[in-house]
This record gives C-alpha cells, structure tokens and sequence, in this order.
C-alpha cells in the first residue's frame, strides 16, 4: 500500500489534469524533489506542474479513538521556462501576453487545488489556510527567464489507527 503522502499527492496530480482549461496547455506531475528553485534548462514552451510530495507532516493528532487526523501542506509548482518566442524581437523584453497567460494558469490551478475534492483520495480535505505565494518570482523572470509561482495547500487526512 502506497504511503499516505504519495496517495495525497497522486490524487492531486489527478485532480490537477482533468481540469478542464482553454488557456495554456500544462502537463500535472508528482515529484519529491523541491523543484521551488530549481531551473528548467531549454525546455521552452513546455508548462511543469509538479505536485510535492510533503516531506513533514504539520500535524498528527487522534481524531476518535480508531482514527487519527494528519494535516499536511502540499505545495503545487507552476513552471515555465521563456525562450526566444516569448520575448520581443525588438527590444528582447518579455512578452507580457505569456506572463498574463502563466499568471492566469496559476491562479486557476490555486483555485481549482484549493476547492478540490480529491475523488481518488476521499479521506484528504481541504483545510485552511492555503497560500499562493509567489504568484509569480520576478527574479526568475529577470535572471533564469522562467515562470515560477508555488501554491501551499493544506489538507487534513482521516485514517484509521
């Protein structure tokens, strides 16, 4: 049986790409490496959905006398590396179309994690508080040339002892 993070996390993923969205095409993965800082290389065009799998819990406490309630953030990376296509031809500034896109993306996807009823995963709920910060990094727009924004989602899990 897969831990009780890996079936959060998997169920987000699921959750995440059956969405239906008319916007910027995104391909939702589960990953345990932090990919918060990381860079994506050349891979331009391509959206990086990647769902963290926690490494703590931020809670455990006994919910009845056969269950026990995990609180658990779960953070949601949206990525996207800027080539040549996104950027002015003239002045090589980015394109502020794509970033509008990138943002909107994001926004969605926080809304859509948040409200999220993981039907793969029925024991995890939402719970508050969720954060999307950054919206977007500005220092990874300026120096890497890369979309990064990081939505926090906080979820409590009931389980049995």
């Amino acid at each position: 049986m897969a831990s009780i993070v890996r079936q959060l996390a998997d169920a987000l993923v699921a959750r995440l790409a059956a969405l239906e969205w008319s916007g910027v095409p995104y391909v939702a993965r589960r990953t345990y490496a932090s990919v918060e800082d990381e860079q994506l290389g050349d891979r331009s065009g391509d959206v990086d959905v990647a769902v963290i799998v926690p490494s703590a819990y931020e809670s455990i406490e006994l919910d009845t006398r056969a269950s026990v309630e995990r609180t658990v953030i779960v953070r949601v990376v949206v990525r996207a590396k800027l080539g040549p296509a996104d950027a002015d031809g003239d002045t090589g500034k980015l394109e502020q179309d794509r970033i509008d896109d990138l943002v909107a993306l994001s926004e969605f996807l926080s809304t859509a994690a948040i409200y999220a009823r993981l039907t793969d995963y029925p024991d995890a709920r939402f719970s508050p508080p969720a954060e999307h910060d950054p919206i977007y990094r500005p220092d990874h727009l300026r120096e890497l040339r890369q979309f990064t924004s990081v939505i926090a989602v906080t979820f409590a899990i009931d389980s049995p002892l």
